[in-house]
C-alpha cells in the first residue's frame, strides 16, 4: 500500500519510491499538476432501509447511502469491490489505485450552500460539454492575482439514485432533478487538459504546487466517481487522468 498521511479533511497520498536502479527508467515522470479527488465517506453504516423486513431483503449489509435503485436502474455504478468501504483492504486498494494514476490526495469534503445561484430547469438532461465549460468559465472568472485559486472539474451530476420518496431512495425529492450524461473517458481527459491549460495559461493565479481538485472520487449516488464500477470495470477514467499528470 502506498502510504498515507492525515491531514484536516484532507487525506494525501504519496508513492514512497525506493526504485532499484534497474527500475528507475520505469518511474513516472515528473506530474504536470497535483490533483486531488473530493472523498465520500458514506459508503459504511447500515442503510435505513436494513429492516429485516422480507420486503426490504434488498438493503441487507448495506451501507448507509445504498438505495434500492443504485441495485437496479443504477446497478452499473456499483464499484468492482461492492458498496462497502469500511475495511481496511478496500482503503487500501482505493489509495492504491488513486496513487497509481495520478492522484496526489483525497479531499474529505464539507458543504457550503449557495443561496444565490441560479436554478436549472428540469430538463431530463444536460451534456457533459455543459459541465465542462461552467467550470472552466468560474476559472477565467477568477481574476485575484493575490489569491491562489485551485480550479475543480466536476466529474459528473446524477443524483437520482438518491431522489426517489417510495422506498428506492433516500427521500431526496419528489421530482427528477437535472442531471448531466456521464462523459466518456475521452470527454473526461479533455477537460482536465483544459484544467491544465488553464494553469499554464496563468501561473500566477494558481498555487505553487498546481493544485487542482476533481469532484469525485465515490459520489456515486450524486454521480461523480472516478472509482472502477461494473461499467467501468478497467478504469478508463483514472488511465484518462494519468495521460494527463503524466503526460502519456
Amino acid at each position: 500500500m502506498k502510504s498515507i498521511r492525515i491531514h484536516t479533511r484532507t487525506l494525501l497520498v504519496s508513492a514512497v519510491l525506493a526504485l532499484p536502479a534497474a527500475q528507475a527508467a520505469d518511474a513516472p515522470p515528473a506530474p504536470r499538476l497535483k490533483l486531488g479527488a473530493y472523498y465520500f465517506a458514506g459508503w459504511s453504516g447500515k442503510s435505513p432501509y436494513d429492516d429485516g423486513s422480507v420486503s426490504n431483503a434488498w438493503a441487507k449489509g448495506m451501507p448507509t447511502h445504498f438505495t434500492k435503485k443504485l441495485g437496479t436502474e443504477f446497478a452499473g455504478r456499483t464499484p468492482v469491490w461492492g458498496w462497502r468501504e469500511d475495511t481496511p483492504g478496500v482503503l487500501e486498494r482505493q489509495i492504491d489505485l488513486a496513487a497509481d494514476h495520478g492522484l496526489a490526495f483525497f479531499a474529505y469534503c464539507w458543504y457550503f450552500k449557495d443561496a444565490e445561484g441560479k436554478a436549472l430547469d428540469l430538463e431530463t438532461i444536460y451534456p457533459f460539454k455543459l459541465l465542462a465549460d461552467w467550470n472552466a468559465s468560474v476559472w477565467a472568472s477568477t481574476n485575484r492575482p493575490a489569491m491562489p485559486y485551485i480550479p475543480v472539474a466536476t466529474q459528473g451530476w446524477d443524483r437520482r439514485p438518491w431522489e426517489a420518496t417510495n422506498g428506492e431512495g433516500l427521500g431526496k425529492g419528489s421530482k427528477v432533478s437535472p442531471h448531466f450524461a456521464r462523459g466518456t473517458p475521452e470527454e473526461f481527459e479533455a477537460y482536465i487538459r483544459r484544467m491544465q491549460e488553464w494553469m499554464d495559461a496563468n501561473p500566477e493565479q494558481t498555487t505553487p504546487d498546481r493544485l487542482g481538485l476533481i469532484y469525485a472520487w465515490n459520489e456515486i449516488g450524486e454521480g461523480g466517481w472516478l472509482v472502477p464500477c461494473r461499467d467501468d470495470p478497467d478504469g478508463a477514467y483514472l488511465k484518462a487522468i494519468r495521460r494527463v499528470v503524466y503526460g502519456k
